[in-house]
């Protein structure tokens, strides 16, 4: 009986160590990855109900362009899917702020919008797309963007966080003109050609040093 119940006492043990290790290994797999590393996480959260858009089919009826921002501000989650379809552009002015801009283009409530979240099934975005959003400070743009267009980003005087997807082939002149907090610039290793236009980043002085050099090396000559 006794050597029985060390058998089974030895069983529990074995039990026990296998589960604290496995609690180990978990933890360590979760850790977050390096601050240079290739591509920013995305963004959890749900979406944004497509109420709170205006939009259109694509010329071809197979996708979505959303062409207006109709919500109240705070985090924005474009939705993949509306209405079964995807999301494959956003025009410009969208989530700008209305009071900005000449015209009256952008939203009612553009400088309500504290945080972009952009899905990957979009591959366009528009021009002055979130020109004058002073509230915004964090983006997440779709891995399948290739072109962040003029102004995109123009006088968002609190945009903090932001990443360059590995499919990026050009920043047009002035996208980031003003974006004076920015402090972090995800640039993947993976990115390696990009044309960059001219001031670009002109007054995004708080861009860590090692995020300045990548820029230039990836191209850019304008100042910061």
């Amino acid at each position: 009986m006794k050597q029985n119940r060390l058998f089974v006492l030895g069983v529990a043990i074995d039990i026990m160590t296998t589960v604290v290790l496995a609690g180990c290994s978990k933890q360590g797999g979760s850790s977050g990855g390096s601050s240079s590393g290739g591509g920013a996480a995305r963004s959890s959260g749900r979406e944004t109900p497509a109420s709170d858009f205006a939009y259109d089919a694509t010329a071809d009826g197979a996708g979505v362009v959303i062409t207006k921002y109709t919500g109240n501000g705070g985090k924005v989650v474009v939705p993949a899917k509306i209405e079964g379809l995807p999301v494959v552009e956003i025009r410009d002015y969208v989530f700008a702020d209305k009071y900005s801009l000449q015209g009256g283009y952008g939203s009612e409530n553009g400088d309500a919008i504290t945080e972009l979240v952009i899905p990957n099934s979009v591959v366009t975005i528009g021009d002055w797309i979130c020109h004058g959003a002073s509230s915004l400070t964090k983006v997440t743009l779709p891995d399948g963007l290739k072109i962040i267009p003029f102004h995109a980003f123009l006088k968002c005087s609190n945009l903090i966080t932001i990443n360059l997807p590995s499919s990026l082939e050009e920043i047009v002149k002035f996208a980031f003109d003003g974006c004076g907090e920015l402090a972090n610039l995800t640039i993947p290793d993976s990115l390696s050609e990009v044309e960059i236009g001219e001031w670009a980043f002109v007054g995004c002085g708080k861009l860590p040093l090692a995020v300045r050099a990548k820029l230039k090396e990836l191209g850019y000559t304008g100042r910061f």
